[in-house]
């Protein structure tokens, strides 16, 4: 089975989701702590990201949608 194949089938229940924002909330701090420049961006530019990341997201959720409806 292909990676990419093992990476769609996959299904994250909440400890590997709560997990995962652990380990990339880490994974940032790190880049901060290495390269200071990262955070010399102006707040708004980090607000922009967090809200065209969370858009879809947010629609899922309030839709309803589901992973089973979609099939």
């Amino acid at each position: 089975m292909s990676m990419v194949k093992k990476i769609v089938a996959y299904h994250a229940d909440v400890w590997d989701i709560g997990l995962i924002k652990i380990a990339v909330l880490a994974a940032a701090l790190l880049l901060a702590k290495w390269w200071p420049a990262a955070l010399s961006l102006a707040w708004y530019w980090y607000a922009g990201a967090f809200l065209v990341t969370i858009i879809r997201p947010l629609i899922r959720f309030f839709s309803g949608v589901t992973q089973d409806e979609k099939k």
